[in-house]
């Protein structure tokens, strides 16, 4: 699967790898290297790391391609010490590298399986010791500074950890350190950036309701897919007590059972009452609820399902009654994205839930606890053959038009002046001139929706390229903050020269207007051909687009 998946890189990971390259050009902590200053990432672990390889001037792309091979190397090797029974290790494994889904989060360049995996090892460390530890306070350290909601699985996991054992020194040490440190490098990059959100915050928030009306929103989602969970939970455990003899364990014990419950509900929390809320546009393979809730998967196998032969009868009965828990929750929370049950494999995957949850809790067995896991994995990792198609041809799509009008613009002596891109991505990353993003990601202005012609005269725009849905000069699609930009171009300049610039796919294109200043410079002639050259190569269908690339691997260049 490597080789089918490795080719693929989404745009929006340039984004965060032009910190790095604008740093070891410039000096300069930002996506450009003159202008306001903007935090345009979400991952600062990443943002860090794309430093190296503009540092040792090597390509970027390759850098994280082999940074997700060592994470694949260090998944088997954890799994392998984890000394499981042998089945279970197999299904922990497979879970992930049989997963098409898995290798597409993996090589998109985006920290998603990173997170997820840490998320994973950090909740399995505190599952499997009922405590942290060194090294478990070093992973909560990654998983708060990966991404911003990691803070809230961070401080989940360490609050967790003192519950378990609070008389412990260390574990207040390492709280204390983790969440202290973390403090300080959110008011450090606040004081630095201006913002006390990333400015993606800004970008995707999709409404200003209240704290309640989110609240009371998920509650009418999620309440009637929940309720029936529970009553047949409730019912197969009634049966269960009278098959077994339960003991009483320690409550400690029994805690430390539930945390795969807890990361549930906590996951389930955040992807309903967040990301649910927010105006996310780049979700390939549903990476969004994939992150959060995948981790549950490998906390719930992450401790054998199998009782020794030397304990009691009921030694593993919460743990298995928790793990059913957590696994009915996370299968929960895709319906109630979803709202329906949308594809054959998530009817499938979330019926044999369903199925092993109300047998894990009628009988004492091992058998469905894996195949609840196994079910919660297919329902998470599911996607459309079209979306994989799709991926798999995206990254030569973005050579012949976004990153191949960065080269034309890079090729072509230009006089002083800023270029507004309404994708960015690969197309900033290849130019060195400062970039307006219409977007929102990377300017500050049209996050905030405070673009007008004045900022924009101020901005001293050499180049416009904006997206359209057709191949014809002079339009654009009225998204984000293009209709400004547009209306700029048009009326307040309009000795801006329109042209068609690139070809993506059917029905996106990218469209450009140029100034009076840049019209004799000969670029328009260079965008004219790469638009003729998109129009050839990207007009073929997605099979064929990858087919014509198979040996063709874009971060090898």
């Amino acid at each position: 699967m490597t080789f089918l998946f490795i080719r693929m890189t989404l745009d929006d990971s340039f984004i965060t790898w032009r910190y790095g390259k604008t740093l070891a050009e410039s000096g300069v902590w930002n996506w450009n290297s003159t202008g306001p200053l903007v935090e345009a990432y979400t991952n600062p672990l990443y943002a860090a790391l794309s430093i190296v390889p503009a540092v040792l001037g090597i390509s970027a792309e390759l850098f994280f391609k082999l940074v997700s091979i060592a994470m694949v190397a260090g998944y088997v090797l954890v799994v392998r010490r984890a000394r499981l029974p042998r089945i279970q290790e197999f299904v922990l494994l497979a879970v992930a590298l049989a997963s098409p889904v898995f290798y597409v989060q993996l090589y998109l360049g985006l920290e998603t399986a990173s997170f997820a995996l840490l998320i994973g090892l950090l909740f399995s460390i505190l599952y499997r010791r009922g405590s942290l530890g060194t090294a478990g306070f070093l992973v909560a350290a990654a998983v708060a500074v990966s991404r911003p909601e990691g803070i809230v699985l961070a401080f989940v996991a360490i609050a967790w950890a003192l519950v378990l054992d609070r008389r412990n020194r260390a574990n207040w040490i390492g709280a204390v350190s983790v969440l202290g440190g973390w403090g300080l490098y959110w008011c450090a990059r606040w004081w630095y950036f201006g913002q006390f959100f990333p400015n993606t915050y800004y970008k995707k928030t999709a409404n200003d309701e209240s704290l309640f009306v989110k609240i009371l929103d998920l509650a009418l989602v999620i309440g009637p897919l929940l309720l029936p969970i529970v009553l047949g939970i409730a019912v197969a455990a009634t049966l269960y007590r009278r098959q077994v003899a339960i003991s009483h364990e320690r409550p400690q014990e029994i805690l430390r059972d539930a945390t795969p419950a807890l990361l549930a509900a906590v996951s389930a929390a955040v992807v309903l009452g967040v990301y649910q809320k927010s105006d996310l546009v780049m979700d390939p393979g549903h990476r969004f609820y994939w992150q959060l809730l995948f981790p549950v998967v490998l906390v719930v196998l992450s401790r054998p399902i199998i009782r020794p032969a030397q304990t009691g009868p009921d030694s593993l009965l919460y743990r298995r009654l928790f793990g059913l828990i957590a696994v009915a929750i996370a299968t929960v929370t895709v319906v109630a994205w979803h709202e329906s049950l949308s594809s054959v494999a998530m009817i499938v995957g979330v019926g044999v839930v369903a199925v092993a949850v109300i047998v894990g809790f009628a009988r004492d067995t091992r058998v469905p606890m894996a195949i609840a896991a196994i079910g919660l994995a297919t329902t998470v990792g599911f996607t459309s053959t079209s979306e994989l198609t799709s991926l798999l041809a995206y990254r030569y799509r973005l050579a012949d038009a976004h990153e191949a009008i960065g080269k034309a613009i890079e090729r072509t002596q230009l006089p002083p002046g800023s270029i507004a891109v309404g994708d960015a991505g690969i197309l900033p990353y290849v130019v060195d001139q400062r970039v307006v993003d219409v977007s929102g990601l990377g300017t500050v202005a049209t996050a905030h929706g405070t673009v007008d012609a004045e900022y924009l005269d101020e901005q001293n725009l050499g180049l416009v390229v904006l997206i359209s849905r057709e191949p014809v000069a002079g339009t654009t699609n009225p998204v984000d903050s293009s209709p400004v930009f547009y209306d700029y171009v048009t009326n307040e300049r309009p000795d801006f020269v329109a042209g068609r610039a690139a070809m993506f796919a059917d029905k996106y294109y990218l469209n450009y207007w140029i100034s009076p200043e840049w019209a004799d410079s000969g670029l328009a002639d260079e965008l004219d051909e790469v638009f003729e050259r998109s129009k050839r190569d990207n007009a073929m269908p997605n099979p064929a687009v990858f087919m014509d690339n198979l040996w063709n691997f874009p971060f090898l260049r």
